[in-house]
């Protein structure tokens, strides 16, 4: 994808992205967010809680990347508005496929 892509290694560090604290004040409003469940610290559903109790941030589209593939883990996503679920693939190729993917349901992200 032609697009920026910004890592947070942590739910905590995500939030301080989003909500553009210190070290981010200067931080770009992302167009979507990558969202893996399995990050260390906080469950990543607490991330799509918080974005989703945030006014500025609901609006920005969530796709959930997991190893969870259980259908509780589906319905939380959904029900917490994430837009799209998908399992990690454990192969890279299959992963940079799904990533791809991403570009065609979205469009072009760049503004």
């Amino acid at each position: 994808m032609p697009n920026v892509v910004e890592v947070m290694s942590t739910v905590e560090q995500a939030r301080t992205y989003l909500r553009r604290q210190f070290p981010f004040e200067h931080a770009p409003r992302p167009d979507v967010v990558f969202l893996d469940l399995g990050l260390p610290g906080e469950p990543g559903t607490a991330l799509l809680e918080m974005m989703m109790d945030d006014a500025s941030l609901k609006d920005i589209p969530v796709v959930v990347l997991t190893g969870r593939n259980d259908p509780e883990s589906i319905a939380e996503v959904y029900r917490l508005h994430a837009k799209c679920f998908l399992p990690k693939p454990v192969d890279l190729t299959l992963f940079l496929e799904a990533m791809s993917s991403m570009e065609g349901f979205f469009g072009d992200l760049e503004s």
